[in-house]
């Protein structure tokens, strides 16, 4: 194929699964062709997270979450999505074969990325 693209799916991929899934677009892709994804992604270890998860409530209370919702969040992000950091999924793409990402988006925790085959 001459180009992919995986729009807020990869953070519904287990991280044990996601070297198969990077693995197997790049494995469609003709040589140098594009793949862009955009996901929920970022290091929820990281001192930046909880400022972030703040504006993220505030994201989703505007889209309509309920008060238990939002309470359940973080466990969301951690135990039910598979939400990597950044520099994972860079990782787990070159391993699939893919050039070095570049992100051209970033709204809160949603990156979008560009990398080629």
């Amino acid at each position: 194929h001459d180009a992919a693209l995986a729009m807020l799916v990869a953070h519904f991929i287990a991280e044990g699964d996601r070297p198969a899934f990077y693995a197997a677009i790049r494995a469609q892709l003709s040589p140098g062709a594009p793949f862009v994804s955009a996901e929920i992604s970022h290091d929820l270890d990281a001192p930046s997270f909880a400022p972030t998860l703040g504006t993220w409530k505030k994201v989703q209370t505007l889209m309509g979450a309920t008060p238990e919702s939002l309470d359940r969040l973080s466990v969301l992000l951690r135990e039910t999505l598979a939400v990597l950091s950044p520099a994972r999924t860079d990782t787990l793409l070159a391993e699939a074969g893919f050039t070095a990402p570049t992100t051209f988006y970033q709204a809160v925790m949603i990156r979008a990325l560009h990398a080629r085959a």
